[in-house]
């Protein structure tokens, strides 16, 4: 997937520019990780949950049952250690 950037409101009501990482699924359920710079050098990651909606477009909502948290949770740590065993050349461990 291509860098995608969109506009996500923050907890506190204010816009924010987010970089989409990827889309994946699971359990039949479409989820977006995604990047909000914190500052000039660290960014912090979120996932939501997406939605569709009837005219084709879709929601970015949060996740709020704490297993499907949990689980998200598990799956994002993989695709992490994943991508920086991929930059280190090592992608077995």
């Amino acid at each position: 997937m291509k860098s995608t950037n969109v506009k996500v409101i923050d907890e506190h009501g204010i816009d924010r520019d987010a970089n989409i990482i990827c889309k994946f699924t699971i359990d039949g359920n479409e989820y977006v990780l995604y990047s909000i710079e914190r500052d000039s050098e660290n960014d912090n990651l979120f996932v939501s949950k997406l939605v569709n909606n009837n005219d084709g477009t879709s929601n970015m909502i949060d996740i709020e049952d704490s297993a499907e948290k949990d689980k998200i949770g598990d799956v994002v740590k993989q695709l992490i250690t994943y991508s920086i065993n991929s930059e280190e050349g090592d992608v077995n461990g």
